[in-house]
């Protein structure tokens, strides 16, 4: 051996068991892909994505964004529009919707309360109408039947009194028939009885129907009245509506129709047809005359150099005439005055 040999000791040897025991006893440190196993220099480059983070990025061509909650905002979360009620004019609509949503569905609530309400109120009348109407036409219908067979009753009692009783026709028959025939009497003056109770009968059941008819007419001209005004809101003013009334009984008149033809029209719909006939005669008369005076409006055509107005150059003749027989000869005069005479 050289001098420069290190020789071991006992030492040296239990210092190096010592190491390799500690050594040994340490957590094996996690093994790192082979990509990761580079230089030092590898480490300062920019970093890549490992194999398993960047494949599902490229297999769908898009970068994976953080999720932070936020990406519903305004879709699911957003509220939906509150329109105002349809019954509302424009500009309660325009307050409508500067109001606040929790505001905008209250009244909105509230609107749509209200009109369910009112349509089922609407909607029960309607019905309860309907079952007067109803129960109306029928007591109409059994009151005409019902005075239809008071009217056979009536004339089949007419006749039976007057089949078996033919021979009283004076108060002295009947006192006569009553001193010498008493039952006969009886039955007469039944007969008589149940007759006047089937007329009385008759004649209230005609007065109820009549009655009913009235009213019921009121009712009609009291609604045809209503839809005029609403037609012809011109009518609300008496002074305009006596004038109306009074061109359209003329027109009607002028037409052909009797006063009491006149007093039958009720119904609003004549009412309008009879109002565009006068407004488009009244506009045929007018546009007539218009015409009428455009034509004398028009001035004659005269011939060149010709006078246009006969009453100038008649004082013109005049003046020349004077000044002729006030300074001129006598034949002069004369000719003036032969012309002045003659108009020539």
């Amino acid at each position: 051996m050289s001098e420069d040999t290190t020789i071991s000791t006992p030492q040296d040897t239990g210092a190096e068991a010592a190491a390799l025991d500690a050594l040994l006893s340490r957590p094996e440190p996690e093994k790192k892909p082979e990509t990761q196993a580079a230089p030092e220099k590898a480490a300062t480059a920019d970093p890549k994505p490992e194999i398993g983070e960047s494949d599902e990025g490229e297999e769908t061509g898009q970068e994976e964004t953080p999720v932070t909650g936020d990406e519903t905002e305004g879709e699911g979360d957003r509220e939906p529009v509150i329109a105002p009620p349809r019954s509302w004019p424009a500009e309660a609509r325009e307050a409508f919707a500067k109001l606040p949503s929790d505001l905008q569905r209250v009244i909105a609530d509230r609107d749509a309360e209200q009109q369910s309400i009112f349509n089922r109120q609407v909607q029960e009348a309607t019905e309860r109408r309907k079952a007067a109407d109803a129960e109306l036409a029928q007591a109409s219908n059994e009151r005409r039947q019902y005075l239809a067979n008071l009217s056979a009753v009536v004339g089949q009692l007419a006749n039976q009194a007057a089949g078996e009783f033919a021979d009283i026709k004076t108060p002295q028959d009947l006192e006569r028939l009553a001193s010498e025939d008493p039952q006969r009497y009886l039955r007469w003056q039944a007969r008589r009885d149940a007759l006047q109770a089937a007329q009385a009968e008759h004649a209230r059941v005609l007065e109820a129907q009549k009655a009913e008819e009235a009213k019921a007419f009121e009712g009609y001209l009291g609604e045809q009245r209503k839809l005029l005004l609403e037609k012809m809101p011109e009518l609300g003013d008496a002074k305009k509506a006596k004038a109306i009334q009074a061109e359209s009984t003329a027109y009607l008149k002028e037409i052909g129709f009797s006063d009491q033809e006149i007093g039958t029209v009720v119904d609003h719909r004549l009412a309008l047809v009879v109002r565009d006939a006068v407004a488009w005669r009244k506009s045929q008369v007018a546009a007539k005359s218009a015409a009428d005076k455009k034509v004398v409006g028009v001035p004659k055509v005269t011939k060149p150099g010709a006078a246009s107005d006969k009453g100038e150059r008649s004082a013109k003749e005049k003046a020349a005439m004077t000044a002729i027989a006030r300074h001129g000869s006598t034949d002069q005069q004369a000719a003036a005055l032969d012309r002045l005479l003659n108009g020539a």
